[in-house]
């Protein structure tokens, strides 16, 4: 399945809670992102999810390094990730407990 450019944008902001200054090698980075995240909120085994996490956080926190992100987009990025990771890793518990954890975008 192929998200249109502009959904992956949308996405991306949407998770950094901050406006994006966008260049085509962010734009792949963005999407390397999001599938990481995609994964590990789909992902039934623990090792996947943690692995599938660091991966999203990796590339955000090489996009801050560089430059094409801002420390406050790279924050917000890590915290979705993280909220991502514990709704995932949440979901053998009860219901009512996983209704506090925020789910990933789709």
């Amino acid at each position: 399945m192929t998200i249109p450019d502009s959904q992956v944008k949308s996405d991306f902001e949407t998770a950094a809670s901050t406006p994006i200054e966008w260049r085509p090698e962010l734009l792949q980075l963005a999407i390397g992102y999001l599938g990481s995240i995609y994964i590990a909120a789909d992902a039934n085994d623990p090792v996947e999810i943690h692995e599938s996490t660091a991966m999203g956080i990796s590339l955000v926190v090489f996009a801050a390094s560089i430059g094409w992100i801002s420390e406050r987009a790279m924050q917000g990025l890590i915290l979705y990730a993280h909220a991502a990771r514990s709704h995932a890793l949440g979901r053998s518990v009860l219901a009512s407990d996983r209704a506090h954890c925020p789910e990933p975008l789709h």
